[in-house]
């Protein structure tokens, strides 16, 4: 069991982290020219196995899907961030609290979702029903062992700093959140990801803005609280933090300086290229361009992964198949604008791309 989950996990968080962070910055590129291409769709528990062949123009996996949804009697759903969300194909409708359509290409799991994977000539893809909880090791039937962990969590800006220690048979963390959810006062969401908090110890978080980061023994998780595999003596911690970098205490109750940065925004096809000079005393680019958003024609969201830009400079942007392609002194940026912290001189471009 433990194998399949973590692998389940592992790619949702890649589809989570890659999908919203280096898919919208730093996607692969589409392929141009006509392809074949076999996709084939597997619902092992409904006796579903068919093989299709498709001749397409389209670039990517997602559009290749949309324009045979008849043929493969298709549903989905088009998240903001992520694109699309297969919920049902060849006539089985997916149970998302336990289940959902696995992507492989060329007998690999997918890297991205449908909307982000690149079609290429003779590639095969493959759409397979898998749950969350499936159950075929050789360790099926044990006894859960009994286990004894430590759970803290710190809340800063509350002088919040409570630490538990509970006995529990729970596997993963998010098992052991949902089941001490009294004690911790805790609310959360069952999201297609995993168990997202939404308040602890009576603090109810601003998601816009902030976010509870996972350390495990004292380091950085590198997986949600849905995909952390508990081990007899760990140390577990959710730490609020802000979603753009606090300023070092040495630099409280200074005065900001003002910094003079280039804005060049690039919308290829609307023939739009624009370069602006702000002065600013910002700290980060998203903050900066909230304050000139009159100027800029700006319309955004404020999302779990920070700002996302719907609008700017008239043009609408399609959440579907474009996004803006961030660069700092020429260079991909390695983060989504909430992030980019400023500095006097800089050169900051948001180019229109497609997925």
């Amino acid at each position: 069991m433990n194998k399949k989950i973590l692998s389940i996990i592992g790619v949702i968080a890649a589809v989570i982290i890659l999908g919203a962070l280096y898919n919208t910055y730093l996607g692969p590129s589409g392929v141009e020219g006509e392809k074949e291409v076999s996709l084939q769709v597997i619902v092992d528990k409904e006796n579903i196995n068919e093989e299709f062949t498709f001749q397409t123009d389209h670039e990517f996996f997602g559009e290749l899907l949309e324009e045979e949804q008849e043929t493969l009697k298709l549903s989905y759903d088009e998240h903001s961030t992520l694109g699309m969300m297969i919920t049902g194909a060849l006539g089985y409708e997916v149970d998302s609290s336990s289940e959902y359509f696995h992507i492989l290409v060329n007998g690999e799991d997918a890297e991205y979702g449908a909307s982000g994977i690149p079609l290429i000539d003779g590639d095969e893809y493959v759409l397979e029903l898998r749950g969350f909880g499936e159950m075929d090791d050789p360790d099926e039937g044990e006894e859960a062992e009994d286990k004894e962990v430590t759970f803290r969590v710190t809340i800063e800006k509350e002088n919040i700093a409570e630490e538990f220690t509970f006995q529990t048979e729970q596997e993963y963390l998010s098992q052991l959140i949902e089941e001490e959810g009294e004690t911790l006062e805790a609310e959360y969401e069952d999201t297609d990801f995993g168990l997202s908090i939404t308040e602890i110890l009576g603090y109810e978080l601003d998601a816009s803005t902030e976010y509870l980061h996972i350390l495990v023994n004292g380091e950085d998780a590198e997986t949600g609280v849905s995909g952390i595999e508990m081990i007899d003596g760990d140390e577990y911690e959710l730490e609020l933090r802000s979603f753009a970098p606090m300023d070092d205490e040495e630099d409280e109750g200074e005065v900001s300086d003002t910094m003079e940065v280039t804005f060049i925004v690039t919308i290829d096809t609307e023939d739009i290229a624009e370069e602006f000079t702000f002065q600013t005393e910002q700290a980060y680019v998203s903050e900066m361009i909230e304050d000139e958003a009159e100027v800029l024609e700006l319309e955004y969201e404020m999302t779990d992964f920070g700002m996302s830009i719907t609008e700017i400079l008239g043009y609408e942007m399609n959440s579907d198949g474009e996004y803006l392609h961030i660069l700092v002194n020429g260079e991909d940026a390695e983060t989504g604008l909430s992030g980019i912290e400023i500095k006097d001189g800089d050169v900051y471009e948001l180019q229109r791309r497609d997925f």
